[in-house]
């Protein structure tokens, strides 16, 4: 029922894509597919589904696509700080899918698990740089438009500060 529901809501964001995405509608399909990727006891005691993961990557996608739109000023140019927010989210979400699948494989070599806990570590904490330095920035040019994105940008860095974080505390069901 949760991945019919997440379908309509990907093709239902879309189709409205087309007419103009919401930041609600951003928030809505970021919410839903982070819970049906991450949103497990144990990240650990099954393998995360490619269709899971895969919608997780289409609302990264539909994300950075609203921010890309909603970051630039009356000339076009992006403002660097969305930019390079977005861009520092980006690497880290693939890190945390990346140090959760090397984990999940190397449940017998703690020092594997040991280095990804390390890099996980340092996930959240560049999140929390990230939520902290956005909460902080100011704009002048397109002020509602770049404060849309930064909302997203602050979602999109704490969605994947608290996934690492889970991530830390459930190798110790290994």
């Amino acid at each position: 029922m949760k991945k019919h529901i997440l379908t309509l809501s990907l093709l239902l964001l879309a189709a409205q894509y087309a007419a103009g995405i919401t930041k609600n509608d951003v928030m809505q399909v970021l919410v839903s597919s982070h819970n049906l990727a991450f949103g497990k006891d144990n990240l650990y005691a099954q393998q995360i589904p490619f269709a899971e993961l895969q919608k997780w990557d289409e609302a990264i996608r539909a994300a950075k696509s609203f921010v890309e739109a909603n970051s630039k000023n009356q000339l076009g140019i992006k403002d660097g700080d969305l930019i390079s927010a977005l861009s520092t989210i980006e690497s880290a979400n693939m890190n945390l899918i990346n140090a959760i699948k090397v984990i999940r494989a190397s449940t017998q070599s703690p020092y594997a698990i040991k280095q990804n806990i390390d890099i996980l570590d340092k996930i959240k904490q560049a999140m929390l740089i990230v939520q902290s330095k956005l909460k902080n920035a100011t704009f002048v040019l397109n002020k509602a438009e770049k404060m849309l994105a930064k909302d997203i940008l602050i979602s999109m860095a704490m969605f994947i500060e608290t996934t690492a974080a889970k991530a830390i505390r459930d190798t110790s069901k290994i």
